[in-house]
């Protein structure tokens, strides 16, 4: 009864999202408050609420997000059995590991994870535009293989500052730079896949 009112209710989802972004704050917050432990639970309890109700879009985005949401409960479980606060801490890594496995899937399964972002908007796909979403998903790849190895330091040598500043601030500037980036090489792209008049 309540999976149907909450898969169709936009603020639900839009509340996972914004405790998605607000994670290293939260989680820094509760190390500081309360037993490691009890913030293990409530990250698994925001892990399996991203599993059972994945956001709307394409059907393979939606199973990625949910398998990408699935290992990161996997390896949050997996870090409480070493130590409770290296398991909230390693999150952010799972993520980004997720992600990069999902982008790296659709290059051998296209259409490439870009190209189907760009099928959102675009009505044609020429050659151009196939072959720079098959290069922008590439650099995407690199991208999370690095923000999740520096998110990995932090987690693991880092103090908790350092690991809120990267996981908090730092990792979405660095995606805010790289979508705003590829976003005006995207127009020029565009430009010249037009039929010249």
């Amino acid at each position: 009864m309540l999976k149907p009112f909450f898969k169709n209710n936009k603020w639900f989802g839009l509340i996972l999202v914004v405790i998605g972004l607000l994670y290293p704050f939260l989680v820094y917050f509760g190390l500081n408050n309360f037993q490691p432990g009890a913030v293990v639970v409530l990250v698994l309890i925001f892990a399996g609420l991203r599993i059972a109700f994945s956001a709307p879009g394409d059907h393979f985005f939606r199973q990625g997000l949910r398998g990408i949401a699935i290992f990161a409960a996997i390896v949050v479980l997996a870090g409480f059995l070493v130590e409770s606060e290296i398991a909230v801490r390693v999150y952010p890594v799972a993520i980004s590991l997720g992600f990069a496995t999902v982008f790296s899937y659709t290059l051998f399964r296209p259409p490439t994870m870009i190209e189907r972002f760009a099928k959102l908007k675009e009505a044609v796909i020429t050659d151009a535009i196939r072959r720079y979403t098959h290069r922008v998903t590439c650099v995407w790849i690199v991208f999370f293989l690095c923000n999740g190895s520096a998110s990995a330091w932090t987690a693991l040598w880092g103090s908790r500052e350092q690991w809120m500043l990267y996981n908090g601030i730092i990792s979405y500037c660095l995606i805010g730079s790289l979508f705003g980036i590829e976003f005006l090489i995207r127009q020029r792209v565009q430009a010249r896949a037009q039929p010249q008049g």
